[in-house]
């Protein structure tokens, strides 16, 4: 199998040795093969070739596959080359948290404030796997005067019956900041919602 694992696989497997996570590879789920199997956690390593519309894959194949370890109970996490390749310390981080490694910060002992674009753009940037979002309002949470978790929101983009939507939601790297979204919504609802 070794002959056959690609270096993006080799990639998340180093990360889940280095740290002391247990898993299988290549586990038969129904009629597909995940990459690697972590209790309920699924993870995929999709390269851009043989992932994409080239290599004729059927038109739903990812979205089938997915449902498919959902209906088994599983939670998929599916990562691209060039995320695996630019971002490794990201999804080192997703893997950590998913898997409950994370360290812990409860939110309600952050403090809230309002950040600039420039300051969300930075933490985006380092935390999120999209990187920045360029939107209207930009919600921090502060732990110890570390900016720890930012929230970003702006005008609806695809729904009449809203007026904002949740555009970017991170916690600082290897972090699970326990409340945090929740923390950021509703000073968001409380400061900006028209409720007339």
């Amino acid at each position: 199998y070794e002959k056959h694992r690609t270096s993006i696989e080799q990639k998340v497997r180093e990360i889940l040795i280095k740290n002391n996570i247990q898993f299988q590879e290549k586990v038969k789920i129904d009629n597909y093969y995940c990459d690697f199997l972590i209790d309920d956690l699924v993870i995929e390593c999709d390269g851009l070739y043989w992932h994409s519309d080239f290599n004729e894959k059927p038109k739903r194949y990812h979205e089938e596959k997915r449902n498919c370890y959902i209906q088994n109970g599983l939670r998929p996490l599916f990562f691209r080359y060039d995320e695996i390749e630019y971002k490794l310390n990201i999804i080192e981080s997703i893997i950590l948290n998913k898997s409950n490694k994370s360290k812990k910060v409860y939110a309600r002992k952050c403090k809230i404030k309002e950040i600039s674009s420039k300051e969300a753009d930075n933490f985006f940037n380092n935390n999120h796997l999209s990187g920045n979002s360029k939107t209207t309002y930009y919600i921090g949470l502060t732990y110890n005067d570390v900016l720890v978790h930012v929230s970003s929101f702006g005008k609806a983009r695809y729904s009449k019956d809203h007026d904002y939507e949740l555009v970017r939601s991170a916690s600082i790297l290897n972090n699970n900041v326990v409340g945090g979204l929740g923390k950021c919504l509703s000073y968001f609802v409380n400061t900006y919602r028209d409720w007339e």
